[in-house]
């Protein structure tokens, strides 16, 4: 079960780690694709508001009660799906990168997972570090 507290501390952190794997993302991308691109202030914007749209599909996760395994992973499948159409449509859109270039929608997609993988990591790691002190807290009241 995951309370919308939880969620809402889960997306913020979520936020920022998008938010730095998508200029890492952008700064990569271009150095394959584009060495002397020039950027307006216009990309700060795309970049704030592309890692706030790829934070909003972390609400598929909200569940008033415990989910299966299989219902853990059929979201995390949805997840997955809706970030990707997410930034493919926005990267089109806002000419990231060339429809007609297969070559560049694939090393998208390659940074897309790995950025996805990275941010799933850095937050397993926070949640796993925070259930670990919980459990010193417990062991220590019980110990008393």
């Amino acid at each position: 079960m995951m309370e919308i507290k939880g969620l809402i501390n889960v997306m913020v952190k979520t936020f920022f780690i998008a938010t730095v794997g998508i200029i890492v993302s952008v700064a990569v991308f271009c150095s394959v694709f584009s060495k002397d691109a020039t950027f307006g202030v216009s990309i700060f914007w795309q970049i704030l508001l592309l890692a706030v749209l790829t934070t909003l599909p972390s609400l598929v996760f909200f569940s008033p009660k415990e989910l299966s395994k299989k219902g853990w992973l059929v979201r995390e499948g949805i997840h997955l799906v809706v970030l990707i159409s997410i930034l493919l449509y926005l990267g089109c859109t806002w000419g990231w990168i060339a429809i007609s270039k297969p070559i560049q929608i694939a090393f998208y997609l390659f940074l897309i997972i790995v950025v996805y993988l990275a941010v799933k990591l850095l937050v397993f790691q926070n949640d796993k570090k925070v259930a670990n002190q919980l459990n010193i807290g417990l062991k220590k009241y019980n110990d008393v």
